[in-house]
């Protein structure tokens, strides 16, 4: 198992925030999508500290899909392959 600092993109390694990025929509700031501006990977994330009720973990990254279409449109590749993210 890896282990890698929250400030850092698990792919390439990359820990200078000016490339880094957070995506979230404002009504939804527990979901979000880290963007690596140096890789061009992404990673969906889910925030349990802001959750307004108890997560299915079961099927948390379906409902967080419209993070994985808006990121792939800004033209980056999630950092593992999932059913539901292969989009093209």
């Amino acid at each position: 198992m890896k282990v890698t600092r929250r400030t850092r993109c698990p792919a390439c390694e990359n820990d200078d925030q000016t490339q880094m990025e957070t995506l979230f929509i404002e009504d939804q700031p527990q979901e979000r999508t880290e963007l690596c501006h140096r890789c061009k990977h992404y990673i969906v994330s889910l925030d349990l500290r802001k959750c307004p009720q108890p997560v299915v973990f079961e099927t948390a990254a379906l409902g967080m899909i419209y993070l994985d279409v808006i990121s792939q449109e800004r033209g980056y590749v999630p950092m593992a392959a999932t059913a539901w993210n292969v989009l093209n």
